[in-house]
């Protein structure tokens, strides 16, 4: 047995059965508020105040995600509360600058979430469902992530994208839209039916479009170094 392994046993057999299991239950959680996001999205798109709310709901789950080390939490929370605040004055006061102020603030959090989720995909010793739910969480949440950037740089300078639905909708592209263009080139699937314009916008989709493609890659190849097969019973 290594020592890495035996460090791991200690701590597994010093820890309260409780806290094993919230802690194991934390990027589940996570996943779940996630998926929610992708899916029901459409449905309070046109209710400002409740797709805040869902993006507030991811907030929280990623501090409490994030709340399994120190200095993680404290980072989380140092972005994380301000950021929750921005989101709550944006509903009550609309103004430009608090919009922006609460865009940022969502996409530095998202960011941090990531980094901190993906160091724990690749440090942890052993495939777990935790695991597997972090790296899952990873990829979900590198695709709200860039799409809060998509909508960033939409703010900044306008036109950066166009989409071949918009002259139908007036001309605004919706949160749904950005969180569809965010995965499709994330995945590198690519319809083709929303493009970026600008130089800025361009380049910001090719970078995601190669972590996509890394991500995946890094992520299989890591499962499989922590593959241990099961020996063969003697006799």
């Amino acid at each position: 047995m290594t020592l890495q392994e035996k460090a791991c046993r200690i701590v597994y057999t010093t820890t309260p059965t409780s806290e094993l299991r919230r802690s194991r239950w934390k990027y589940h959680q996570l996943l779940i508020t996630l998926l929610f996001l992708v899916l029901f999205h459409p449905y309070v798109e046109d209710r400002d105040i409740f797709l805040k709310g869902l993006l507030m709901t991811v907030l929280l789950s990623g501090i409490y995600a994030a709340s399994k080390q120190t200095r993680p939490l404290v980072l989380a929370c140092l972005i994380g509360i301000p950021t929750l605040v921005a989101q709550a004055a944006s509903i009550v006061l609309i103004h430009p600058y608090v919009e922006m102020a609460a865009r940022v603030s969502f996409l530095l959090f998202l960011a941090l979430t990531t980094i901190v989720i993906f160091r724990y995909v690749l440090s942890e010793p052993e495939v777990t469902s935790d695991v597997l739910s972090g790296a899952a969480c990873v990829y979900l949440l590198s695709g709200v992530t860039w799409a809060s950037l998509y909508i960033l740089i939409e703010m900044i300078q306008p036109g950066s994208f166009h989409a071949s639905h918009s002259q139908d909708s007036g001309g605004a592209l919706t949160y749904s839209d950005f969180l569809f263009f965010s995965f499709t080139t994330l995945t590198t699937l690519g319809y083709g039916d929303i493009i970026p314009v600008t130089t800025h916008a361009r380049s910001y989709a090719m970078v995601e479009a190669v972590y996509g493609v890394l991500y995946n890659a890094i992520l299989i190849a890591r499962l499989v170094g922590l593959y241990r097969p099961v020996p063969p019973l003697s006799g």
